[in-house]
């Protein structure tokens, strides 16, 4: 089991890698959606090094809790990058818009990127389980008990999905952030990396 778990950050580490190499070529607009959107994908980065840091302390209950937390991250940026008039963009900067619910959000975001469902299948597929990892719940609960015994008790697919679906999250914000900013070199480059990486859905 830690062969694969450790594989599976050492790969993504070299994805982070890539990643520095590749981003800092592009440069970004600074329109009030794309800032809106960059400090979403600031806030997925510090999600991604900090599963990664809970996942190798063996801390995985707190890193499967952030994995929902980290999901609904890039459902919002996406949202506010593909979906909100200008002026809930405004709004949003300024701290004056409550956000619609998850689904009313994946809809809509399924609807205007063609997606063919894919996020509203995501959510439907996994945001129970997570929210129950998130809130305390009876998944969360459980899994700190072995055989009786109050000690961990987590399974290497679960492992896994928690940095499978990290990878997944970041993939998507990477490849948003360099499409909208037309950036077609190394949003190839990035797509052909990703593409090898396990599906989430």
């Amino acid at each position: 089991m830690e062969e694969s778990i450790e594989y599976k950050i050492d790969m993504m580490n070299k994805t982070a890698l890539l990643f520095n190499e590749t981003v800092k070529k592009c440069k970004f607009g600074l329109s009030t959606r794309q800032s809106v959107f960059l400090a979403y994908f600031d806030m997925s980065l510090e999600y991604v090094n900090s599963i990664y840091v809970l996942v190798q302390k063996n801390h995985y209950g707190v890193a499967a809790a952030n994995v929902r937390l980290h999901l609904e991250t890039l459902i919002r940026a996406i949202w506010v990058l593909r979906y909100a008039s200008d002026d809930v963009v405004e709004k949003v900067n300024n701290d004056k818009f409550n956000f619609p619910s998850i689904a009313k959000l994946v809809k809509e975001i399924d609807e205007v990127w063609g997606t063919d469902n894919s996020f509203q299948r995501i959510k439907s597929n996994h945001w129970k389980e997570m929210c129950d990892y998130t809130h305390s719940g009876n998944l969360q609960l459980a899994k700190r008990y072995k055989n009786g015994k109050l000690e961990p008790n987590y399974s290497e697919e679960l492992i896994l999905g928690i940095l499978e679906g990290t990878n997944f999250i970041l993939q998507e914000f990477t490849l948003h952030l360099l499409d909208h900013h037309e950036c077609e070199k190394e949003f190839e480059i990035m797509f052909n990396h990703f593409s090898s990486n396990l599906d989430f859905n």
